[in-house]
């Protein structure tokens, strides 16, 4: 009993508004942190002159707030439904760049990045399952590709506007990459 596959084709891909609603949001918040995330390691290198160990405490930092948050966003989820992790870690994530703009101490900087990763793991893990309980199992995977190609489309205009504004704006404390985080937070 195979089913036959058949190929995505993204503009014959109706989706229905509820999804496509859901889509172009995840994918305009996911923009707006990609608008400042890459510029986080020119700061610390750059501007703040971290040596790459420090720099690597502070990346792996993020990875070990996501490693240590997964299980209690998890059981949140079990408890609360998906929809409430979703709106609290969506709301935790818009501050993520403000206290970037006032501190630059090593040892606040990898406490920053780990609430960082501590939050995205609960957002990512929500936004998923909140994907899937929004698609049927037939299509699934078009749904998935299609989420996937907004949200790549978006991140990479975000991207560019990012790397356009990034030594255009003005300067906030003493970096003008503050500024880049201040507007990341506003249009989260």
């Amino acid at each position: 009993a195979q089913t036959a596959r058949v190929a995505f084709s993204p503009l014959k891909f109706r989706p229905h508004r509820d999804f496509l609603v859901w889509c172009l949001a995840s994918s305009a918040f996911g923009g707006a942190a990609a608008m400042s995330g890459p510029f986080f390691s020119v700061w610390y290198l750059r501007d703040l002159h971290f040596d790459y160990l420090t720099l690597s405490i502070a990346l792996s930092a993020t990875v070990l707030g996501s490693i240590v948050f997964i299980k209690f966003w998890g059981r949140l989820a079990d408890n609360y439904g998906t929809s409430k992790v979703l709106w609290i870690s969506g709301l935790m994530i818009t501050i993520i760049p403000l206290p970037y703009i006032f501190f630059s101490d090593p040892r606040l900087i990898w406490l920053f990045n780990f609430y960082s990763g501590a939050t995205w793991a609960g957002y990512n893990m929500a936004n998923f399952n909140h994907l899937l309980a929004a698609t049927e199992k037939r299509q699934r995977s078009h749904y998935i590709a299609f989420a996937s190609l907004v949200g790549g489309g978006l991140g990479f205009v975000f991207t560019l506007l990012g790397g356009f504004l990034a030594t255009r704006l003005p300067p906030l404390n003493g970096y003008s990459l503050r500024s880049l985080f201040l507007l990341s937070a506003v249009f989260r």
